[in-house]
């Protein structure tokens, strides 16, 4: 899943994305709302991503 900001709103390739609360967005993949939630470290830095019962690390590389 690559995330990213366009215009200063998230993006996510072609699907539907909503924020619905901090750090807390809807997606609508396949006609189903899927909850997206970045997770921040002590220091208030983004570290993570949680999708459904997973969580991806970010890629500090690009």
């Amino acid at each position: 899943m690559k995330v990213g900001l366009k215009d200063e709103y998230l993006t996510c390739g072609n699907i539907p994305v909503d924020c619905i609360g901090k750090d807390t967005f809807l997606l609508l993949i396949r006609d189903q709302s899927k909850v997206v939630r970045f997770k921040r470290n002590n220091d208030g830095e983004i570290v993570r991503l949680q999708f459904h019962y997973r969580q991806f690390f970010k890629d500090t590389n690009n």
